[in-house]
């Protein structure tokens, strides 16, 4: 399967960005790794007339830390240079976690965190994560910018609330807290590509062994990343015994999984709460030993 015949623009700044996608209006799209799009380009299942290449706008990319203590991730920004940055690997690990396990080392050096979002897959490996650790993504047009939560920047399978015209510019990250820790964990079939079957992720507060705050995220189990609620049943407790495992459960309970050539909808419900339960007393472990990047418990 050959790529189709399109026009591609190569803008080197991201005013010249968004006036392109302004300007060539219906059937213009923003590429930024292509690991998907240029399949999708292929497969025929996109038919834009002009790609918009984000690649050399370097405003996108790179991890900064703000004037407040946030974090802030540019859209444009590797998954390979997730993966050893300094900022996350001591404020946000569980960060790190998904980058490190997120298919190969030749996408993570194409992939980015703009398109690992924008595609909203439901097994993608950032969204969960994003969302646990209350991150807000940062969204631009030629018109102006807006901020929406990654918990409310999902719609549905594979739909956002991105309008035409906008990209993605960042994702910032609250400040760290004392006491906190996050962590992420996804099973599936292979070591290598390996495509998530189920995922959690955590982030919480761990003040003298009780847990203060705790934010529990799924992933590949429902079309869009899925808060547990029942995971409030850990708050108030040590990570441990009944309260851990009621967690658990709860993700179980709460999840919507379907049947495919990974996994079953019952296969998906019983590792989902193992991979909470993993991911919760790694970011335990974090959180309490004031380590950023800890063993699997």
């Amino acid at each position: 399967m050959g790529l189709p015949q399109l026009t591609v623009e190569v803008p080197r700044t991201l005013g010249e960005a968004l006036a392109l996608l302004r300007e060539r209006g219906e059937g213009t799209m923003p590429m930024a790794g292509g690991t998907d799009l240029v399949v999708q380009l292929k497969q025929g299942t996109k038919r834009p007339r002009t790609i918009v290449c984000l690649s050399k706008v370097a405003e996108l990319a790179g991890v900064r830390e703000t004037e407040d203590g946030s974090i802030a991730v540019g859209g444009g920004t590797t998954i390979a240079a997730l993966e050893s940055d300094t900022l996350l690997l001591e404020r946000a690990p569980g960060v790190v976690d998904a980058a490190r396990g997120m298919a190969t080392v030749q996408v993570r050096n194409r992939a980015t965190v703009a398109g690992n979002l924008a595609t909203a897959a439901a097994c993608a490996d950032l969204p969960p994560i994003l969302t646990a650790l209350g991150g807000v993504v940062s969204v631009a047009s030629s018109g102006g910018s807006r901020r929406v939560a990654v918990e409310r920047f999902f719609t549905g399978a594979r739909t956002t609330v991105l309008a035409p015209g906008e990209l993605i510019i960042e994702v910032i990250l609250p400040p760290r807290q004392a006491g906190s820790g996050s962590a992420y964990e996804k099973l599936g079939y292979r070591r290598g590509a390996q495509v998530a079957v189920a995922s959690a992720a955590a982030s919480l507060v761990l003040e003298d062994g009780i847990v203060r705050e705790l934010k529990l995220v799924l992933g590949a189990v429902a079309p869009i990343p899925l808060v547990v609620r029942g995971a409030s049943a850990l708050v108030g407790h040590p990570p441990e015994g009944d309260t851990l495992e009621a967690a658990c459960s709860a993700a179980a309970r709460e999840c919507h999984p379907i049947s495919d050539i990974r996994g079953s909808e019952a296969y998906r419900r019983a590792v989902v709460a193992v991979a909470s339960r993993r991911a919760i007393l790694r970011a335990v472990r974090r959180a309490a030993t004031g380590t950023s990047m800890g063993g699997r418990p």
